[in-house]
């Protein structure tokens, strides 16, 4: 990898949405989840946050070069857990998108 630094609430799924993560950022956070080879492989290629998302298990192995079944099950649960948290959890910018919704339907209600 090459050394890029991310800021910590980078990796921060509620605060950055996966889905707008760009490549540096999803390779810190393979690499934060202990998947060295796999963070390496996805810097090379580029993989930002929408395309990790979309990964099944056989993409892990031809996108990720993932070849132990194990850990491809245990990367592919921590990606799903990673989306559950997100999508349970509305982003700070859409609150803020809703909040202001509201306010106006108050004012002129």
């Amino acid at each position: 990898m090459e050394g890029t630094l991310i800021p910590n609430d980078a990796l921060d799924p509620l605060q950055h949405p996966p889905t707008s993560w760009a490549p540096a950022t999803v390779a810190a956070w393979l690499l934060q989840q202990g998947f060295v080879e796999a963070a390496a492989v996805a810097e090379r290629v580029q993989m930002d946050g929408h395309q990790l998302l979309r990964l099944d298990v056989d993409g892990l192995k031809t996108k990720l070069d993932m070849i132990r079944f194990g850990d491809r099950k245990k990367l592919l649960h921590r990606l799903e857990h990673l989306a559950d948290a997100v999508s349970s959890h509305p982003s700070p910018r859409a609150a803020t998108s809703c909040e202001r919704s509201r306010g106006a339907s108050k004012e002129g209600g």
